[in-house]
């Protein structure tokens, strides 16, 4: 998927949310004393699980930080089938995370290939997309995934890739406990 078609897909999300004025959105899971949330506990199969986490409580400021991204997240979608949120950096920079009932192995191509990767001992799969986009998901439960989506306006597929492998780290403790 090239950054337009990105792009195009991001604004037609904000958009809709704009359109309809409000975003319901619910949390939960544990905090811990450090204010990070953990691992929510839902079964294998459990599809819902996302739909009770703030998605864009996954990523703090410190985690974001070294990614290039200093700007509050907002969300693009939160009802049955996704919870989303999203980070802009300047006109094009764009970091993602979709939690869906979708597999992690029904990834499709973002401009390269789809190979196998593994974040945090879960299981994934990652495309490098042309000019500087990448595309990585990992499994959540055994019906659903976590999809980090990045963009880079100065960048090519590798390095947003390991903008997404480092996103992946930093939120895989805080999915599902795999079983």
């Amino acid at each position: 998927m090239s950054k337009v078609e990105l792009s195009g897909k991001l604004m037609v999300l904000v958009a809709a949310v704009a359109a309809t004025g409000s975003v319901l959105v619910a949390c939960s899971g544990a905090s811990t004393p450090s204010g990070t949330s953990t691992a929510t506990s839902a079964s294998p199969a459990d599809t819902s699980w996302y739909t009770s986490i703030k998605s864009c409580d996954l990523l703090d400021q410190s985690q974001l930080k070294p990614l290039g991204y200093t700007v509050q997240g907002y969300v693009t979608a939160n009802d049955s089938t996704e919870n989303s949120c999203e980070w802009d950096q300047g006109a094009y920079s764009t970091l993602g995370i979709e939690l869906s009932a979708k597999t992690f192995d029904s990834l499709k191509p973002s401009g390269g290939p789809v190979t196998d990767i593994t974040i945090a001992g879960r299981p994934g799969k990652i495309s490098p997309g042309t000019q500087g986009t990448c595309d990585l998901a990992i499994k959540a439960t055994s019906g659903s995934r976590a999809r980090i989506i990045v963009a880079l306006a100065v960048g090519n597929g590798d390095q947003a890739c390991e903008v997404a492998k480092q996103a992946a780290t930093d939120i895989a403790p805080k999915l599902p406990a795999l079983k």
